[in-house]
């Protein structure tokens, strides 16, 4: 989408984008809609089958991953965990089956809430979820949305269990990006967020790639491996406010 921005293009021949795989910004969805590209988010637990909610043409909710198909019946937890019945997913290879009791019951392990008009609201997931040292819960994957409608920033991991507040791990769009465009996308970014998801410190740091085992094959962040990879550097952010 930033090519398009960037050489002022169109995609006049798409019909439908559906875009899922993790939380994605309202606002650039909004981005893409000016573009004129036909971009609906959608949820599922898989990347080729199993969908469970999908925006389209004549019910798109920009803040929601769509409206639940009418086979799907799905509750949340006390926790905000998301329980999905008649799901049409056994699990995934080589992984220990998610489902409890029954074979129609499935834990996602996405954290959301489904409104009165049936579509389903996202927050992140449940693994993922920080909790700051105020005692505050705020799940990455919104904060790491609205970095990545930033065109300064490319990938985003936001960190901070355990803190006062969050840091983050920004990869820039261009390597000659300068640290004065990623400052100012992160004001922007504050601007649209709550003080206790403002993002107060960063680090730059190398693209997250499949070669360097920091991305899954379907393109998502492997959070684990990441904050691995960087925890001295993490520490070191938090260190620098101690005495």
């Amino acid at each position: 989408m930033q090519a398009l921005v960037i050489t002022q293009s169109t995609l006049p021949a798409m019909k439908y984008i559906a875009v899922g795989g993790s939380k994605v910004s309202d606002k650039l969805l909004m981005q893409a809609q000016a573009l004129g590209l036909p971009v609906y988010q959608g949820y599922g637990l898989s990347e080729a089958a199993s969908v469970i909610a999908i925006n389209h043409p004549a019910q798109n909710n920009l803040t929601s991953v769509g409206q639940l198909l009418p086979h799907i019946e799905l509750v949340s937890s006390d926790n905000g965990e998301l329980i999905i019945n008649n799901p049409a997913f056994l699990g995934y290879v080589g992984d220990e089956c998610g489902y409890k009791n029954t074979t129609t019951t499935f834990t996602t392990g996405d954290l959301g809430n489904l409104d009165q008009e049936n579509f389903v609201h996202l927050s992140g997931r449940k693994k993922n979820l920080l909790i700051t040292s105020l005692g505050r819960n705020v799940s990455p994957e919104w904060p790491e949305s609205e970095l990545l409608t930033q065109t300064a920033i490319a990938q985003a991991v936001v960190v901070g269990d355990g803190q006062a507040y969050l840091s983050a791990l920004i990869v820039p769009s261009s390597p000659d990006s300068e640290n004065k465009q990623i400052k100012e996308s992160i004001n922007q970014t504050n601007n649209n967020l709550p003080e206790y998801a403002h993002i107060k410190k960063w680090i730059i740091v190398a693209p997250f790639t499949l070669e360097n085992g920091q991305l899954t094959g379907t393109g998502r962040i492997r959070r684990n491996i990441i904050m691995k990879n960087y925890s001295s550097e993490i520490q070191q952010l938090y260190r620098e406010d101690k005495p």
